[in-house]
């Protein structure tokens, strides 16, 4: 085999290389071309709903073992899942009598073209709704969710694409890296293993012919994904994960290499993430994604509850620069308790500040309980509003 046939080129996310053997994640059910028409419309419609709860609530039971970024992404998800239109939309399909997971699919289509066109972070959000449906589809079929299997020995996980809530629940001590031939960079699967500190290459040209046990090694810095490694390449893996640990120990202040000082800040959604960088070499916090504590929760988060969060955070940024920003929710990241009629263009209509003016006690309670942090850690917070215009 050519060098050039044994080298797949995606997009790499992340600078970590590994190298190990494939894992293929299993295949999303294949719904029946012949599926017939419910003979209980009625039946099947209460089923496919009961559906869309039952795999809304194992999303939101993964985030809530879950932390930062991938709590986040999850209850995220888990809101997609009880989308009131999308669930109306398939069980209006069913009422006209389209064969109950025929109609889901077809829903789901729907929904993800429009996401599609819309582009940036909503074309980006289709793993996620292309996700449900699979679940949904899996469950009300009585079949195994698609998803990583049991792994017997640490592999590289290979996938056409994989979704958040799979990627969420990896098992970080089998796991060496993501390869996926869909997908983005700043897709939330990429965003998790990120944050997971997995090496992961996704529009992996090709990726969809490797096979389970075939050896390959990753390198998520060039985007490149090497097929029966050899010695040489083993050895250029191996030196730029101890040219990583190195770094990794660097705690010297952002710079360039000529001097220019440049601020590295971080980005957290949650107390625990702070507390993670106490002793990182970071300058602070560039932003602090708030609507964390507000996905997935029934009910808004009361003064007293945000105040005690951005205080554990405060206190262990130890007085480096903190930027809080207020709640950014809506549309594509709905609230359980602000309910919103559809809107044709959710990606530029009532999200972010534009959202809390409608709220306005959500901003008023937010803003109280930022002031109460302060003042009990003796710190000056900046504080940012998403979406002014």
């Amino acid at each position: 085999m050519s060098e050039q046939a044994t080298l797949l080129q995606g997009v790499g996310v992340g600078r970590g290389a590994v190298w190990g053997p494939v894992a293929r994640v299993r295949p999303a059910p294949v719904v029946p071309a012949d599926e017939p028409v419910a003979a209980d419309p009625e039946a099947a419609k209460e089923r496919i709903s009961a559906v869309f709860g039952e795999v809304a609530a194992g999303l939101r039971a993964q985030a809530a073992g879950a932390t930062g970024t991938v709590a986040e992404v999850l209850s995220a998800t888990a809101q997609m899942a009880d989308d009131r239109a999308l669930r109306t939309q398939a069980l209006g399909r069913i009422d006209k009598g389209e064969p109950p997971l025929h109609a889901v699919v077809a829903v789901v289509a729907e929904f993800a073209a429009m996401f599609t066109a819309a582009g940036g972070y909503l074309a980006e959000r289709v793993t996620d709704l292309v996700s449900v449906r699979d679940r949904v589809v899996a469950r009300y079929a009585g079949l195994a969710e698609p998803g990583v299997p049991p792994l017997e020995r640490p592999s590289v996980i290979v996938a056409d694409d994989l979704s958040p809530a799979d990627t969420a629940a990896l098992d970080l001590t089998k796991v060496l890296g993501i390869v996926i031939e869909q997908g983005g960079p700043t897709g939330h699967t990429a965003i998790i293993a990120g944050q997971l500190g997995l090496p992961c290459v996704v529009r992996a040209t090709g990726a969809s012919a490797l096979a389970d046990g075939d050896e390959v090694a990753i390198d998520a810095a060039a985007g490149t994904v090497t097929l029966a490694p050899d010695d040489a390449t083993k050895a250029r893996v191996a030196a730029r994960r101890e040219a990583l640990a190195a770094l990794a120990e660097n705690r010297a202040d952002g710079a360039t290499a000529d001097g220019h000082a440049i601020a590295l800040l971080a980005n957290i959604g949650t107390a625990e993430d702070a507390e993670r960088l106490t002793d990182a070499a970071v300058e602070g916090v560039g932003l602090f994604r708030t609507e964390v504590l507000f996905l997935g929760a029934a009910t808004a988060p009361t003064e007293d509850a945000q105040a005690g969060v951005y205080s554990r955070a405060l206190t262990a940024l130890g007085g480096r620069k903190v930027v809080i920003r207020t709640l950014d929710a809506g549309a594509d990241k709905p609230l359980a308790f602000v309910t919103r009629p559809g809107e044709e263009n959710p990606a530029l209509g009532v999200r972010g500040y534009r959202l809390v003016r409608a709220a306005k006690e959500l901003m008023d309670t937010q803003l109280a309980a930022i002031a109460r942090a302060a003042k009990d850690t003796g710190t000056e917070p900046w504080v940012m509003a998403p979406m002014i215009a």
